[in-house]
C-alpha cells in the first residue's frame, strides 16, 4: 500500500489518473471527450512508462537500446487506445487523439505534469 501512495504521488499522477476517469465518464456524453481522454491516457502512460522503464532500468543494454524498446512499446500501448475508442466511439474523434499526440499536445501535457 506504501508503494501505491508513492507512486501516486510521484509527478502528480494521482491528478492525471482523476482526469483519465473523469474523461472515462464524459466520452458518453461528448465526442470531444475522446481526444482527451486518449491524450491522458498516453500521458499517464508515458509519466509512469518513463519512471519504471527507463529511470529504474539495469545495466544489461546501453541506453539507447533502452530508449528504442520503450518506444516500440509506448507506439503499441498509443495504438491500443485509438483502436479500442475508435471501436467504441468512432473513428473521427479517436484519430483526432492521435493528430494531437503527433502534433506534440501529449508532450506538453506530459511537461506539465
Amino acid at each position: 500500500m506504501k508503494d501505491l501512495l508513492d507512486i501516486l504521488k510521484y509527478e502528480c499522477i494521482a491528478l492525471n489518473v482523476f482526469f483519465v476517469l473523469l474523461f472515462m465518464g464524459l466520452v458518453y456524453y461528448s465526442p470531444f471527450a475522446v481526444p482527451v481522454l486518449f491524450i491522458q491516457t498516453s500521458n499517464l502512460y508515458d509519466v509512469l512508462g518513463y519512471h519504471f522503464i527507463l529511470i529504474r532500468k539495469l545495466d544489461y543494454l546501453p541506453e539507447k537500446e533502452y530508449i528504442k524498446s520503450y518506444r516500440v512499446i509506448q507506439l503499441m500501448f498509443d495504438i491500443t487506445p485509438i483502436l479500442l475508442l475508435g471501436i467504441s466511439f468512432g473513428w473521427i474523434p479517436s484519430l483526432c487523439g492521435g493528430l494531437l499526440k503527433i502534433f506534440g499536445v501529449q508532450d506538453l501535457l506530459y511537461y506539465i505534469f
